[in-house]
């Protein structure tokens, strides 16, 4: 087993045991089992966010204190809009942004595509398009 190998079951481990601790529970309580693929795929994008944000933290955070670009008072407007950064960062690289737009899109759009079905109006799929598949 190389390095490469390693990683990636190990994040896939870390990733199963989150959902299956955290979500899945949270999915089954709440009536959303039909959610927990994209959940699943969301953990995913939380544990990714979290290691880009381990990588950008140990990159920059040595550069900004090496080479500082502003000044270091706490009580600065740079302060509060350095504090603003980081939780625009973390809402964004942890998904906080696609869990919002999931959740206020998703009902909109079953919504819509149910009264164009009721209207004869179906969704096609590429692959049927184009001949590929056998229905």
């Amino acid at each position: 087993m190389n390095l490469w190998d390693f990683l990636t079951e190990s994040f896939n481990a870390v990733q199963a045991a989150l959902f299956e601790a955290c979500v899945l529970p949270a999915l089954r309580s709440l009536g959303l089992m039909a959610y927990s693929e994209p959940a699943f795929n969301g953990v995913e994008f939380f544990l990714l966010g979290l290691i880009e944000i381990a990588v950008l933290y140990a990159l920059l955070r040595p550069m900004e204190l090496w080479f500082p670009a502003e000044n270091r008072d706490e009580h600065s407007a740079i302060a509060q809009s350095r504090r603003t950064d980081i939780a625009y960062t973390l809402l964004h690289r942890l998904g906080g942004f696609a869990l919002i737009s999931f959740a206020l899109l998703v009902p909109v759009l079953d919504f819509l595509e149910a009264e164009l079905r009721v209207f004869g109006l179906v969704r096609y799929q590429l692959d049927t398009l184009l001949g590929l598949s056998a229905h």
